[in-house]
């Protein structure tokens, strides 16, 4: 575990894919974390300066990679929302964004690339190629490659997806954009330090059990929220509704 998360951002010189070695020769880099203050490992946001509630971490590759959901995100001890670094667009911008991982606590040698099925959901696809097979394609292919820890691995199956097809070329990878927010529109999406998943016992009170972050200018009329497991809605009642301290709705 130790060894894990330790190497979370690192990407060695030398990178196995497929039982084949690499060894990556030095090249200038277009960017680099300490041209906008950075060092490797820095989480960063946009969110003070434009609104945009995406957390990355970056190396020194001039890569960034996605947290495609808080929990993911907590998933990483030595990492906290109170290390996130505010950055202008701009800076966020130049780095380009990665959707290539390895799971390097379990020394797994496959690269993966993530598929997002929704606004805080994802699946991995195996990179299926061969290492000069990746690399004939995109040059920078192993710069590109972020280690991520079995927790983190593990989720995108206990998320409610499956490992979807294998790629066979680089072209299938897809590249992360966040739609623009259209004015009158709002986003709904994970908050920070929304708890996870759990099983509400009987006579349970006092729970949290859901926390949001709404960004766009639109109103809210209506917020609709799908209970899973077992049980029933009737098995649930006197549930709340807070911006923050202040409660907004009577029990539903």
């Amino acid at each position: 575990m130790k060894r894990g998360l330790s190497v979370f951002t690192a990407v060695t010189t030398t990178m196995w894919l497929l039982g084949a070695a690499f060894l990556l020769a030095p090249a200038a880099l277009a960017v680099i974390p300490a041209d906008y203050g950075l060092t490797e490992g820095d989480v960063i946001s946009a969110w003070d300066q434009a609104g945009d509630p995406d957390v990355y971490i970056v190396n020194d590759h001039g890569y960034k990679r996605l947290f495609l959901n808080p929990a993911i995100f907590g998933f990483y001890g030595h990492l906290g929302f109170d290390k996130v670094v505010s950055t202008s667009p701009t800076a966020r911008d130049a780095f380009g964004t990665s959707g290539l991982f390895r799971n390097c606590e379990a020394d797994d040698l496959k690269v993966y690339g993530v598929e997002t099925t929704g606004e805080d959901t994802g699946e991995l696809h195996w990179v299926n190629m061969s290492g000069s097979a990746a690399v004939a394609e995109d040059a920078d292919f192993f710069k590109k490659v972020f280690c991520i820890n079995n927790n983190e691995f593990n989720w995108y199956t206990s998320s409610g997806t499956s490992f979807g097809s294998d790629y066979t070329s680089l072209s299938q990878v897809p590249d992360y954009e966040r739609g623009d927010v259209v004015p009158g529109d709002v986003v709904a999406s994970l908050a920070p330090g929304s708890p996870a998943a759990q099983t509400l016992t009987t006579n349970a009170q006092g729970l949290e059990v859901l926390r949001i972050r709404l960004t766009g200018s639109g109103t809210v009329s209506a917020l609709k929220v799908t209970r899973s497991g077992a049980g029933t809605n009737s098995h649930i009642s006197n549930v709340y509704l807070y911006d923050g301290d202040v409660r907004l709705t009577s029990a539903r």
